[in-house]
């Protein structure tokens, strides 16, 4: 067995339910009902603990009329994962439901700085922009 071994968990946190015409650009022609589950990504393995986007929190639910049916903080305790524990952030991009709950994972020990949102808010789309990993002492949004 290799010592790379890595386990991936998915974390289901809310869902949204609406007609499936709401769901596409273009529409879509069978307009029915429909539920979008959402998710956070953890990784765990000999590299750390990371968390891949880190979903909305309940304020944001209010806001856009989603509903949390686990809140991430939980559904991380459940496998295992203290969120002020996590070794890092994978951030895919910086949309509502995948860049919330940030105060999650900050602790005294981890320091907020402004580089993290230097990458994800930068106007010139670069390698680091498009998907960044973000050590935790580094992540922050502010409110």
């Amino acid at each position: 067995m290799s010592d790379d071994i890595h386990e991936v968990y998915a974390v289901c946190y809310g869902a949204h339910a609406r007609k499936r015409s709401e769901n596409y650009i273009f529409g879509d022609p069978h307009d029915e009902m429909t539920s979008i589950a959402y998710y956070v990504w953890v990784i765990k393995g000999p590299h750390g603990t990371f968390v891949c986007d880190t979903g909305f929190d309940e304020v944001a639910a209010k806001e856009r009329a989603r509903k949390i049916t686990h809140p991430v903080g939980e559904g991380l305790k459940v496998i295992g994962v203290e969120p002020d524990k996590v070794d890092h952030v994978i951030a895919t991009h910086m949309h509502w439901d995948h860049a919330g709950n940030y105060d999650l994972y900050m602790t005294e020990s981890n320091a907020v700085t402004g580089d993290a949102g230097e990458i994800s808010t930068s106007a010139t789309p670069n390698a680091r922009s498009k998907s960044c990993l973000i050590s935790v002492r580094t992540f922050c949004a502010e409110p």
